[in-house]
């Protein structure tokens, strides 16, 4: 386990703990899902009560009307504040959602990591998923950003958060920010999840 998870979990359970109790967190894949070693499948198999992941019914051929209602499926139903988790193309489904949905007052922030500029993909799939919004997100948000990822360059994702209103994150050289650049669980985008949400528990980090 991590040293930042360590940290974690020895804090009091008034501290990190009672914060994801108060949550349930949302994970967004993008095309084709994401495999066991994703972080965002680490993360569900370490928080199995408060990490639920948004199961769309085709992976492989990416609609953003049937993403974002079946997003609109899963909060509507959540009984706590809402953080959603987007990787990729799942980034980009909770832009088009949250500036969209009647729902969005129950979401408490949105982590978005690596998402696609579905507007000069050279993935038909990704690209029919529709331009990526540029307007204000009703909802604090992060963007999380590798310079080197393959489907956005970093000014594109820099455009989009200054766009959002959106804190920007840089990790380096960590390509798509996937499985295949070796993050395993990811302590860093952990400590970016409690970011969002420390304010609205006044718990210090």
């Amino acid at each position: 386990m991590s040293n930042n998870l360590q940290t974690l979990e020895k804090r009091p359970l008034k501290d990190w703990e009672k914060i994801f109790q108060q949550h349930q967190f949302l994970v967004l894949p993008g095309y084709q899902n994401s495999e066991p070693s994703h972080w965002q499948s680490i993360w569900e198999r370490q928080f199995p009560k408060q990490f639920k992941r948004v199961e769309q019914d085709d992976w492989e051929n990416p609609m953003v009307d049937q993403w974002t209602k079946r997003i609109d499926e899963y909060v509507e139903k959540a009984e706590t504040p809402v953080v959603l988790i987007g990787h990729s193309l799942g980034s980009n489904a909770a832009v088009h959602w949250a500036l969209t949905s009647q729902w969005v007052y129950k979401v408490a922030g949105m982590l978005l990591v690596a998402p696609a500029d579905t507007d000069h993909s050279n993935i038909p799939a990704v690209a029919q998923f529709g331009s990526v919004p540029l307007e204000p997100l009703p909802v604090k948000s992060i963007v999380v950003a590798s310079i080197n990822d393959p489907h956005a360059v970093i000014s594109r994702q820099a455009a989009f958060a200054a766009y959002w209103g959106s804190k920007f994150k840089t990790v380096g050289y960590k390509g798509h920010i996937n499985a295949l650049s070796g993050l395993d669980e990811w302590q860093e985008g952990i400590t970016y999840l409690l970011e969002l949400i420390r304010e609205e528990n006044n718990v210090a980090m």
